[in-house]
This record gives C-alpha cells, sequence and structure tokens, in this order.
C-alpha cells in the first residue's frame, strides 16, 4: 500500500511560516556559518542565469503520437531498459511524499539553539541548496530531453504518454531534491552537533531517504536506473558542499608549522 502524498500549497505555506518564525529568534550562540557578497552573490547569479538559460534556450514540447510509435526500447541500453516494463502510480504518489517530506526535514533544525544562532544563514543556504539543485535539474532534463521509461511501456496507454513532461527523464529531479535536501540536513546538524550520538543516525537517514525515493520513481515507470544515479550524486554533492562553503574557519583549525625554508600555514579540514 503506497501513501498519499500532501498538497505542495500546504506544504508552501509551512515553509514560509517557518521561515518567517526563524527570523524572529534572537539566539546568542556560536556562529559557525557566514554569508559573503561574492560568495552567495555568485551563487545567486548562477542559479538565475541558469533559470534564465532553460527559459530562453529550450522549448520544452510535449512529446507527440508519431514519436511515441517509433520508439523501441531495444534502443535502450541493457542497463536501463527494465525500466520501461514499469508502471505504477502508486509508486509515484510515494515518491511524491519522499520529496515533500524532506522539503519540510531541513526546518525541523529549528529546534536546535545553535541553528537558531546561526538563522540567518542558515535560511540563505536552504534557499541555495533548492534553487541550485533546481536551476541545474531543470536545465539538464531540458537540454538532453530523455523520454521517461513508461512512455515505451506498450501497457500504458497512449493518453497517459502525453503528458509535457514525457522528455524530462535524465535526471530524477525527484532524487536530487531529496538527496540535497537530506544530506544539507545531515551536514549541518553534524557541523552544530558534532559530539552526538544521533548524528550517524542522522546521516543513515539522509542516505537511505534519497535511495528509496530512487527506487519508487524507477518502480513507478518515471525514470531509469542511471537518472536516479546521477540525480543522487548531483543533489548529495549540493547539499553537502553548500553548507562547507560556508562554514567558518575556526582559529582552532588554524596552525602555524615549520616547513623546509620557513614558516607553514596548517589548516585541518572538517567533514
Amino acid at each position: 500500500m503506497f501513501l498519499q502524498k500532501p498538497t505542495f500549497s500546504t506544504i508552501s505555506v509551512l515553509i514560509i511560516t517557518f521561515m518567517i518564525a526563524g527570523c524572529q529568534f534572537n539566539c546568542f550562540g556560536q556562529q559557525i556559518y557566514e554569508l559573503g557578497w561574492k560568495k552567495d552573490g555568485f551563487i545567486a547569479g548562477a542559479a538565475i542565469g541558469i533559470f534564465a538559460a532553460d527559459l530562453l534556450l529550450f522549448e520544452n514540447a510535449p512529446i507527440t503520437v508519431t514519436e511515441i510509435n517509433a520508439l523501441d526500447r531495444a534502443d535502450i541500453w541493457s542497463f536501463d531498459r527494465q525500466a520501461t516494463f514499469n508502471f505504477s502510480p502508486g509508486a509515484r504518489n510515494t515518491s511524491d511524499y519522499f520529496r515533500t517530506t524532506l522539503t519540510i526535514a531541513p526546518l525541523c533544525l529549528y529546534l536546535s539553539k545553535r541553528v537558531r544562532a546561526n538563522a540567518k544563514e542558515y535560511i540563505a543556504m536552504y534557499a541555495e541548496t533548492i534553487a541550485v539543485n533546481l536551476a541545474l535539474t531543470n536545465i539538464v532534463k531540458s537540454s538532453t530531453s530523455r523520454i521517461r521509461p513508461f512512455i515505451y511501456n506498450a501497457d500504458v496507454s497512449t493518453g497517459r504518454k502525453i503528458v509535457r513532461t514525457a522528455k524530462r527523464s535524465f535526471f530524477s529531479g525527484h532524487v536530487s531534491h531529496t538527496a540535497s535536501l537530506s544530506f544539507f540536513t545531515a551536514k549541518v546538524f553534524s557541523d552544530l552537533h558534532p559530539d552526538s550520538a544521533w548524528k550517524y543516525a542522522v546521516w543513515a537517514g539522509a542516505i537511505i531517504a534519497p535511495a528509496l525515493t530512487g527506487y519508487f520513481r524507477y518502480e513507478s515507470g518515471r525514470h531509469f536506473p542511471s537518472d536516479v544515479i546521477v540525480g543522487y550524486a548531483v543533489g548529495a554533492a549540493i547539499g553537502y558542499f553548500i553548507p562547507k562553503l560556508h562554514r567558518v574557519i575556526d582559529k582552532n583549525d588554524v596552525s602555524i608549522v615549520g616547513a623546509e625554508g620557513g614558516m607553514g600555514i596548517g589548516i585541518t579540514l572538517r567533514m
């Protein structure tokens, strides 16, 4: 039995409410993240530029009946071919549920005083993670125009196949979205609570959630295994490195070390 997805209108209201509430906190604590005009301006500008390129350069035309009738699953790489036999609206709904849940999950960290002490930076990083992942996902989907697996399935009616997103298989946006936000949540939790016994459980959840999302996207016939793998890798990298790029270098992590012919600076990198 598959789970039913919540509506995105409800989720949007919850997200906005949490973000507004987060901005109202005035907690004192260790600032471990920092924003910068150059760094964050570049990230924002890159995301906006990619969005604009996607809108201007690609038409994203829906698939036609002629194109559908010309498809042959034998043309698909053997590693991906089995996905063309899949089709499950229930699995699709469950993958939507995972995507929605992972959109909210990072906001639960507001229960931590350490997160509220970095509220401005946290909200900015959260927004950047979503924006960068969405921009990259959209432009890759538009530029590759890979046809979804279920379009090859003869057991699916033509009416179900003529959808605007039929040519947006590579790579999986659901998986990249859940991976980016689950890894983002785990990275921030680890940064703020490095000694917590829950850290390993949080990372385990961060790894498993997008993998399950990928499984349901595969079972639904919406994505090939390669779509899922690439989406996972892209999302995980974005979710991990956005917080890492904003880390404040602690003075305890910088040391003066002896070097042949003079002195050097040693920096300890934290995962």
